[in-house]
């Protein structure tokens, strides 16, 4: 991953990406969410785009009608 996280501000603005930090109430949600998928990494993905308002977007199916933004 060294040649990855080495560039990683270049790859951000290349791709027009950003860092989402993990407030308080992320990972409250994160650690809350009625949701069968245990994965802690997952939860913190869907948790922090609901907060954030923002698609996710990904191939793994276990998102799949499960996330929606938080109004």
């Amino acid at each position: 991953m060294d040649p990855y996280v080495l560039r990683r501000p270049v790859l951000l603005d290349e791709q027009g990406g950003v860092i989402a930090r993990l407030d308080p109430e992320i990972c409250i949600t994160a650690g809350t969410m009625a949701w069968a998928d245990r994965d802690p990494f997952d939860r913190l993905l869907a948790a922090t785009a609901q907060h954030r308002r923002v698609p996710l977007v990904s191939a793994d199916a276990v998102f799949d009608g499960h996330i929606e933004p938080m109004s």
